[in-house]
């Protein structure tokens, strides 16, 4: 049987979690897990740790591209103080108060070209 400690956490993981009982598939899981024979055990602990890798091997890179872009947007900041207004394409057509398609055209790259 599962300590009732342990199914609270989980259950307020799964609550957390997107409020889906997760708490009761993690222990469902884990049941079959601790029920199958030393062999099999092996095999699940050998794939969960393998979809881990995966997950990090797959994580790692993005994190690498991601600071290295934050590192670039700081450096372009320090270098050109003078910040970007920040243009919707709502609040210029409204400014220049028309909808034909020119317009729109013309406010569409006016807004692409400040972003």
């Amino acid at each position: 049987m599962i300590n009732p400690l342990v199914a609270l956490v989980l259950v307020g993981f799964g609550y957390l979690g997107g409020r889906i009982d997760l708490g009761l598939h993690i222990r469902m899981f884990v049941h079959e897990v601790y029920n199958l024979p030393m062999p099999q055990k092996g095999y699940v602990a050998v794939g969960l740790l393998t979809l881990a890798g995966l997950y990090l091997l797959l994580l790692l890179p993005l994190v690498a591209i991601a600071t290295h872009e934050r590192s670039e947007s700081l450096k372009n900041e320090v270098n050109n103080p003078t910040s970007v207004v920040a243009t919707s394409f709502r609040s210029e057509l409204r400014r220049r108060g028309s909808y034909s398609m020119n317009y729109i055209n013309d406010i569409k790259s006016h807004v692409m070209a400040r972003t």
